[in-house]
Order: structure tokens, then sequence, then C-alpha cells
């Protein structure tokens, strides 16, 4: 009898309702991520998505409406 391997898409779901927020002021869903680069360091990025779905998103400004860029 062999196993099954279950998907995990589900799982990818509940982490964009955590982790995406829709911004008011921009109109856009964004997301704020750590990336660690080839020499090992961490670097800070706001990702942007302009055709995500906004139902159920948390309401809070992004970063850069924050910082008027």
């Amino acid at each position: 009898m062999k196993t099954r391997k279950i998907s995990n898409w589900k799982g990818d779901a509940k982490r964009a309702d955590d982790y995406i927020s829709y911004c008011n002021t921009c109109k856009r869903c964004w997301e704020h991520r750590f990336l660690k680069g080839s020499s090992g360091r961490s670097k800070n990025k706001i990702i942007h998505y302009s055709d995500f779905v906004t139902y159920g998103r948390k309401r809070k400004q992004c970063i850069n409406c924050k910082e008027g860029k």
C-alpha cells in the first residue's frame, strides 16, 4: 500500500490570511517580508499585490504610505 502525499495548499491560504493586509490609502494588498540574501544578511521588503482579493483582509496602512512614498 502506497502512502499519499498530502498537498499543503490550504496551509498557504491560512498563512496569507495572517500576513497579507489591505491598505486603504493606496488600495492594494501588501505584506512585509524578511528576505535572506546570498551573503547571509536579512533584508526588509514590502511586497504589494494590485490584483489580490481584499475581502476579509486586515485593514492596515502600508509602510510606504506611512512614510509618504
